[in-house]
């Protein structure tokens, strides 16, 4: 192994369940070093889905919510809304009653779906000293003639404030996509419109525009990032990937026959949709009336496979992926477990707070990627060693 390039060493361990790969970097020195410092491997790696679906969460009603992810961050609303680091148990709890948009969809103690999809959560990344979170919400208001739309975007980073932009855009109307969360590229984020058009923010220089291309018809598609914007139409044919092209045109780049679908007509009675794809794998979900069944298809080894099922589903799960990171981030100074007791026994309603927190994440993942017990977290804390080999690859729902 030790003659072994490491590009070609790089395409063995991809190819490993996180169960073993966990293993050869506990036990050995050489993959533990290669896995932690070759920034090829962890740029690679960290590529590999994480999906996070709502489904999972067994709290039974909508106070209870995952709004985006973006670095290994995750955006909660747990009757409060925090943004949680999953591997380092760091958060923030955010306050979001001066915000217009989620103040009016979280007072009502029913969330919007519709009104969900106007949430994006990035992270700045271009310095790893000085990261930031921040939370865009896009105001729709239809201007006095009903064929317009005026956008505005209502920005926080990190702290209590919520800034309405001086960026506005108005243009024909047309509903955004629904279920299509927005996709964050570049310091950008974009959502997709119905008629095909997509509004874009740039999250530093607060400058926004009205792209115009065509929606591809008669399909179910995904608007998402891999590794530049693309969408995924799929029929009961097959699944379309398409690449953007001068930010105006949408070019086929692959055709996948839908096999799921192909080989037993009696599913195309069934839902199905494609849930995730990050340019090596493409998740599809398919529901009965009590199972989901979550299909991966290996871009490479041109395969399909069931990989996961599910009990007690509707057809209006979401998957989020996470791309772990235990790298700081500005504003998320509180651990979980680890928070000042007098200043809980002052504050009762934070205390509960966190508590049901902790059982959220829990819920989330029960294969956890981390230490779910705050004790051993804290111990855990003290030997920089044990946490250094704590297995991170023990994904909570998928092995790639």
């Amino acid at each position: 192994m030790d003659k072994l390039p490491w590009l070609v060493l790089n395409e063995i361990l991809f190819r490993l369940d996180r169960k073993a790969m966990a293993r050869m970097r506990c036990t050995n020195k050489d993959f533990r070093r290669h896995m932690s410092e070759d920034p090829y491997f962890e740029r690679e790696y960290k590529s590999i889905l994480f999906p996070i679906s709502n489904h999972k969460l067994s709290f039974g009603d909508l106070r209870s919510q995952v709004l985006g992810c973006c670095s290994g961050l995750l955006l909660l609303f747990v009757e409060e809304l925090f943004v949680v680091n999953a591997i380092t148990w760091k958060y923030r709890l955010v306050n979001y009653s001066w915000s217009r948009l989620m103040a009016n969809m979280f007072s009502s103690g029913v969330i919007d779906p519709e009104k969900l999809v106007r949430i994006g959560f990035v992270v700045d990344e271009v310095d790893p000293n000085t990261q930031r979170f921040k939370i865009i919400c896009l105001i729709e208001a239809k201007e006095e003639e009903e064929a317009r739309t005026k956008y505005q975007f209502e920005v926080t980073s990190g702290d209590s404030f919520w800034t309405l932009s001086k960026t506005t855009i108005t243009c024909h109307s047309s509903k955004l996509v629904e279920g299509m969360r927005p996709v964050y590229l570049n310091q950008v984020l974009y959502w997709l419109r119905n008629d095909g058009s997509i509004i874009t923010f740039n999250t530093v220089t607060e400058e926004a525009q009205l792209l115009q291309t065509e929606l591809l018809p008669n399909s179910r598609t995904l608007f998402c990032m891999a590794p530049g914007l693309t969408l995924l139409a799929a029929t009961e044919e097959g699944v379309y990937v398409y690449a953007l092209e001068n930010t105006f045109k949408w070019v086929l780049v692959r055709r996948i026959p839908n096999e799921i679908v192909l080989k037993d007509p009696r599913k195309r009675m069934m839902s199905w949709k494609v849930a995730a794809y990050d340019g090596k794998f493409i998740v599809l979900t398919e529901t009965t009336k009590d199972v989901m069944v979550v299909h991966e298809y290996d871009l490479r080894a041109n395969k399909w496979q069931i990989i996961q099922s599910f009990s007690n589903c509707n057809t209006s799960e979401e998957f989020f992926q996470l791309r772990p990171s235990s790298s700081s981030v500005i504003g998320l100074n509180n651990l979980i477990g680890m928070e000042n007791k007098l200043l809980l026994q002052m504050q009762p309603r934070t205390s509960e707070l966190t508590k049901r927190l902790f059982l959220f994440l829990k819920d989330m993942f029960p294969r956890p990627m981390y230490i779910i017990d705050p004790l051993q977290f804290k111990l855990s804390l003290l030997s920089k060693k044990k946490l250094e080999l704590t297995p991170i690859y023990n994904g909570p729902l998928v092995d790639y």
